[in-house]
């Protein structure tokens, strides 16, 4: 393998992204979303360190806060680190981070699940929820919970449509008026962006969207799936629901119908996420089993600050 010596900083134009994605190909830690064309909707700008020829790599998404250079975890990509075929050891984590420009000293980034710290004092572990399939769907239904077991026997006697070639712009404006109680405020910018990716990941095959409508023809509930078969797993990208879709259950009859669907495939359902215990609870209740995953994040509370002065002056 290739000393730490032979880690570099390329910057945006300089990356070969087929051999990018090639390591991304074979990495048992790889994702849809650590694709060179992935990462370029999301953040256009990225940078990289890599390790010989790519043997191994980590996505750098620098912007500017407030003056500042800062490494900062996009919207909706959940985890990023250290990917590749080598082996990744708390030590190898440890010189890819000393390996981040010194200029940048406000971060905020997520490591992925294979990726680990002998050194925790900037590192906080933080939650996922995950769902081998590889069983008979009899068998997974059985690990729901009572709760949702009650709900799926109201909500397949309602009179709703499924359609598993949804529209991906609709689901993301359902999304956008009736999620915020729960994501915040997200920018039209950042919408955007997430409906670009979507398009992309569908133009390779790589994306279904399931849809709820009623009996008037009315979109109640939506579910976007990111898939990468070379790495068996499955990603809840995107989950909406109206008021109506939510009064009724609609999403989790919607995530049942997909788990019965794919039940003893080969693959790993991702929910991804949810540090919002509501939501962690949800998929919990399909008897998902907990995942976590490191954040980093140094001189965060000094950037909030400065933040904080900023809009106080």
């Amino acid at each position: 393998m290739a000393s730490p010596n032979d880690i570099v900083l390329i910057d945006h134009q300089s990356i070969d992204r087929q051999k990018w994605d090639n390591c991304i190909d074979r990495s048992p830690n790889g994702s849809i979303c650590i694709y060179s064309w992935f990462l370029d909707i999301l953040s256009p700008k990225w940078q990289a360190l890599v390790l010989g020829d790519y043997l191994l790599i980590m996505p750098l998404p620098i912007q500017s806060k407030l003056g500042f250079p800062a490494l900062l975890q996009p919207l909706f990509i959940q985890q990023l680190g250290v990917f590749g075929t080598e082996s990744i050891s708390p030590v190898i984590t440890q010189q890819f981070i000393d390996h981040i420009p010194h200029t940048i000293q406000l971060v905020d980034y997520h490591f992925n699940r294979l990726n680990s710290f002998s050194e925790t004092r900037f590192v906080q572990q933080l939650p996922n929820l995950v769902l081998p399939l590889n069983k008979p769907y009899t068998d997974l239904y059985g690990a729901y919970s009572l709760n949702l077991k009650r709900k799926l026997k109201k909500i397949n006697e309602a009179n709703f449509i499924l359609s598993k070639d949804g529209d991906a712009l609709e689901v993301v404006n359902l999304f956008k008026r009736f999620n915020r109680k729960i994501t915040g405020a997200i920018s039209e910018k950042w919408y955007n962006k997430l409906y670009r990716v979507i398009e992309s990941c569908s133009a390779r095959g790589m994306a279904e969207v399931w849809i709820v409508k009623d009996a008037d023809d009315v979109l109640v509930a939506g579910i976007v799936l990111l898939q990468s078969v070379k790495h068996k797993r499955i990603i809840l990208n995107l989950i909406a629901m109206s008021d109506v879709g939510r009064e009724a259950n609609a999403g989790a009859w919607l995530i049942d119908q997909f788990i019965q669907a794919r039940a003893e495939d080969d693959f790993v359902f991702d929910f991804e996420g949810s540090k919002h215990k509501g939501v962690a609870r949800f998929y919990q209740s399909f008897g998902a089993i907990s995942e976590t995953y490191p954040r980093y994040h140094k001189n965060w509370k000094i950037f909030r600050f400065l933040t904080l002065v900023k809009a106080i002056f």
